[in-house]
């Protein structure tokens, strides 16, 4: 089999010499249709909530044919080209597309799991009120945002206290 020859060079050389490109087209043609309907059947299974494109449908039906009709006139190394590409990608489809389903199962069974895992938790103890003063101070406070300390008084008590006096 001459690679730089094509299918429609071939036929031209007889039946039996043209047989292998004749079946090369025939790979390429039911590759692209196996990737299509892999993909389209994980789709179905998985029971996508959007609607199945009609479009979308016919035309990969259609681009595994118009494949085989373009590769009849390129030479042989490129139409082998198409059908080991296709293979990649319907190795690849099957590997990811069955890990993402054993992930999407996976994860189910774990929500399932944890579902009659759960237990109902005590609600924590109420906290106490802080005591009220007599005389109507206040009780310090931490502060959170004061480098002094968290109980300290802020930085800017002191400047608080002069425009208070100054009134």
């Amino acid at each position: 089999m001459d690679l730089n020859l094509s299918a429609a060079d071939a036929v031209h050389l007889g039946a039996v010499n043209a047989l292998p490109y004749l079946i090369l087209i025939a790979l390429v043609v039911g590759t692209g249709w196996y990737q299509v309907a892999q993909t389209q059947r994980r789709q179905s299974a998985s029971g996508a909530s959007t609607p199945v494109n009609a479009q979308m449908q016919a035309i990969t039906k259609i681009f595994p044919i118009f494949f085989g009709v373009l590769t009849y006139t390129f030479n042989a190394a490129t139409t082998l080209y198409f059908v080991v590409s296709n293979i990649w990608r319907i190795g690849q489809q099957h590997f990811v597309l069955n890990k993402m389903y054993e992930e999407e199962h996976q994860r189910g069974a774990d929500k399932d799991k944890s579902k009659a895992d759960v237990v109902e938790e005590e609600p924590p103890p109420p906290t106490k009120p802080p005591p009220k003063l007599a005389s109507g101070g206040s009780t310090k406070r931490p502060n959170p945002g004061n480098p002094n300390g968290a109980g300290g008084p802020s930085p800017n008590a002191a400047r608080r206290k002069r425009k208070k006096r100054k009134r």
